[in-house]
């Protein structure tokens, strides 16, 4: 058993807060459960103010069932080596397959909101089944793959199929913008329309090893599907990905070419998904072919962290960068690092003006940046220092130049100690 106690302050836009966490952890050879209470007090209400008593509990913590969850901090069954996994709470990086749908997905990426994930996988020497839901209470994401190697023997021992599935549900959202002091960073809300806008997803995907030498195997991988929610858009992905591997590091180079329908997205729920998914609209009847190419580079060393680097381009100019480093020397000082570049076509029926209803693709972030670093002393105490703080900035699609559009900074002290009973 753990128990321990954090202490925090953190700045979401221009609100300012403090917050005490009170927690104990409980443990088994196969399972493991954190519990705990946040309480997230409030100092200063910036625009747009609501009708939550400043100073006092911030009320948008506890404003929907899943927020309720936060007292269930994670649930873990079962590890690696076991055929059945269960995770229960914050999902970092998960990838389903190749990642023709889901690659390297954040549940939790703006600090002011929870969602208790859920990643559950069954693995056995012919095959699997993996499903991940976004929010367990009020599902808005659910995806699932099962995958089959029916051959045992020879070369084809490597051979791989799949069938991925994905349905995500959201209530139609707009993004205002408030008007207020133009030195100041300017403050958005999102504003809730009525209906709901549904997307289906299903990809086939098959996967074989080309080749072995010494510490190299390479494969490749073939995937076909559509998306949709009144329109079916149809995309394929060719891949080829070559892994170096030995006892303290390893080499992943990958790169992947893809054919589609205009509306269909490949890697539709990545690391940015949290922060374009209110601004998404429905897809439009026309639809035109576009030509795209995922390349990434990701680099591990034992006791020191792993890198990654991986490019998205797309035929229309919608490019994506996305840069990881994780540096964890010792697991005494932890550094993260994440940058983010999203370039969309502008949509010039959208208007940019100070104080407008803001919808659609125009708005989403064209950069996002997280960093973080955590000082941790364990022993039979427990003791951590860490901060991190989040940027998104967007373009004036009318002024051409870059303005902040969101911030974020958090400032945590944990302390803790370990008792058996």
């Amino acid at each position: 058993m753990r128990l321990g106690l954090e202490l925090g302050s953190s700045w979401l836009g221009g609100d300012a807060l403090v917050d005490a966490v009170p927690w104990v952890e409980l443990a088994s050879q196969r399972m493991q459960i954190g519990l705990g209470a946040p309480i997230r007090l409030r100092l200063r209400d910036a625009d747009p103010q609501d009708s939550c008593a400043t100073p006092g509990i911030r009320c948008q913590d506890w404003d929907r069932w899943s927020d309720w969850t936060r007292i269930l901090r994670h649930l873990d069954l079962g590890d690696w080596r076991d055929k059945f996994q269960l995770h229960v709470g914050d999902l970092t990086g998960v990838t389903l397959g190749h990642g023709e749908l889901v690659w390297r997905y954040y549940n939790n990426l703006l600090m002011d909101e929870w969602n208790p994930g859920v990643y559950a996988t069954v693995q056995v020497p012919s095959g699997g089944v993996t499903l991940l839901l976004r929010n367990a209470v009020q599902w808005s994401l659910a995806a699932a793959r099962a995958s089959g190697r029916p051959i045992r023997v020879g070369l084809g021992r490597s051979f791989e199929f799949g069938v991925q599935a994905a349905v995500e549900r959201r209530s139609r959202t707009v993004l205002q913008q408030w008007s207020g002091d133009p030195a100041s960073l300017p403050t958005y809300s999102l504003r809730q329309a009525s209906g709901e806008d549904a997307r289906v997803a299903v990809v086939l995907d098959s996967s074989l090893e080309l080749l072995r030498a010494g510490s190299w195997v390479v494969g490749s991988w073939l995937a076909v599907g559509g998306q949709g929610n009144s329109h079916l858009r149809m995309g394929g992905h060719l891949g080829l990905r070559g892994v170096r591997a030995t006892a303290a590091s390893s080499l992943s180079l990958t790169v992947e070419g893809r054919m589609a329908e205009d509306g269909y997205t490949p890697a539709l729920f990545d690391p940015t998904y949290e922060i374009s998914l209110p601004l998404r609209q429905p897809q439009s009847a026309a639809a035109s072919w576009v030509y795209g190419l995922r390349s990434s580079v990701e680099l591990s060393q034992a006791g020191l962290g792993r890198a990654m680097v991986a490019w998205d381009q797309t035929g229309d100019l919608r490019n994506r960068l996305h840069l990881w480093l994780i540096a964890d020397p010792g697991q005494a000082l932890t550094l993260r690092a994440y940058l983010n570049h999203s370039l969309l076509p502008a949509d010039p029926a959208v208007p940019q003006s100070s104080g407008a209803i803001l919808a659609g693709q125009a708005d989403q972030p064209d950069w996002m940046a997280y960093l973080s670093a955590r000082l941790r002393v364990q022993g039979p105490w427990y003791f951590s220092l860490s901060g991190g703080r989040r940027w998104f900035w967007k373009t004036d699609r009318w002024l051409g130049d870059y303005h902040p559009q969101r911030a974020e900074l958090e400032l945590r002290i944990a302390a803790g100690w370990d008792w058996q009973p």
